[in-house]
């Protein structure tokens, strides 16, 4: 477990205030965690060789899935012809992942009260679409959990609420399960969108060993959430003061450990998930024994909550590499 002394005198504050950007594609930088498949997803997508796209995100393990559709919606110009998208379902799992990313670029990253209305019509209209095409590659391929990932993305973004609880229990079936459809509902359920802290706190807790090792990075994501949102209402001292309670830091230490004792995940982004998120909130508050091997496995490039902070992020990761002894080559 970890000692709460270390967090006493350590180098709690070297983060500063962000530039928010919440749901935000990631910028096109290299240090970014881009897929190295983009460049070949990108070629497909551009030329419609949508059964090669669609091939190529099948034969990648769900979280890899995940993230290349992901870097595709940000990289791809907005509304490239897909029309001819089809004939499989993983076809329709990539313009559906395609048309939510399409839609959040629409609305843009500022609260509800900065979408015009024009704004938030090309939103919604974006995510109907995309509802539609995830629905139907998931009634032909009940396995494909990549396609729920996405579905529950989209029905947080459209408030379909009542259909949150319905389609995460039908996910329990599938088979190729990411990561990511967690974190997705765990967002959802959170204070930021139609819950509360207790409920996103108490999802992570219920389900923190539904996809071991990276599920127990559940509760430090959740963590991370929390302390952010006192970092963007009351600053730097009251989101340490948040981490290093007894409960928050004893509750992710534990995770911690959990995730450690466990072989590593075999999908690299499983591990880049948990790298991500146990990074992030042990070097915040300056506890770089346990931020150490996360940020040693992260190198340069970065993911969430990381990304969160747009280029500040990379003047924060140097500090909190430096703090952990880490060199920049």
């Amino acid at each position: 477990m970890l000692n709460r002394r270390l967090f006493a005198g350590g180098s709690i504050a070297c983060l500063a205030s962000p530039a928010w950007a919440i749901e935000r594609p990631a910028p096109d930088n290299p240090r970014f965690n881009q897929h190295p498949d983009l460049p070949r997803g990108l070629d497909y997508a551009r030329s419609g060789a949508w059964a090669d796209l669609a091939a190529l995100v099948a034969r990648l393990p769900p979280d890899s899935a995940c993230v290349l559709l992901d870097d595709l919606g940000d990289q791809t110009e907005v509304d490239l012809d897909v029309t001819n998208l089809s004939g499989s379902p993983m076809a329709l799992t990539c313009r559906g992942a395609l048309l939510v990313d399409w839609g959040w670029r629409y609305r843009g990253s500022g609260w509800a009260s900065s979408v015009t209305e024009e704004m938030g019509a090309a939103f919604d209209e974006r995510l109907l679409r995309a509802r539609a095409d995830l629905e139907a590659a998931i009634a032909e391929d009940a396995n494909d959990g990549v396609a729920y990932s996405f579905l529950l993305r989209t029905l947080k973004g459209l408030s379909a609420v009542d259909r949150l609880t319905p389609t995460w229990e039908a996910f329990q079936s599938a088979t190729r399960k990411p990561i990511r459809a967690f974190s997705n509902l765990a967002s959802a359920l959170g204070a930021k969108w139609f819950g509360s802290d207790d409920l996103m706190l108490g999802f992570a807790r219920t389900n923190q060993r539904g996809l071991e090792p990276a599920s127990h990075a559940l509760i430090c994501e959740v963590a991370n959430e929390m302390l952010i949102a006192q970092l963007r209402d009351r600053g730097v001292e009251a989101a340490v003061a948040f981490g290093a309670q007894r409960g928050v830091l004893g509750e992710v230490g534990a995770a911690n450990d959990s995730y450690l004792a466990l072989p590593p995940p075999d999908d690299f982004y499983q591990a880049n998930f948990a790298n991500g998120h146990f990074s992030f909130f042990f070097g915040f508050l300056g506890l770089s024994d346990y931020a150490r091997p996360y940020l040693q496995s992260m190198g340069q490039r970065l993911s969430a909550p990381w990304t969160l902070f747009d280029e500040q992020a990379f003047e924060m990761l140097e500090r909190a590499r430096t703090a952990a002894g880490l060199t920049s080559t």
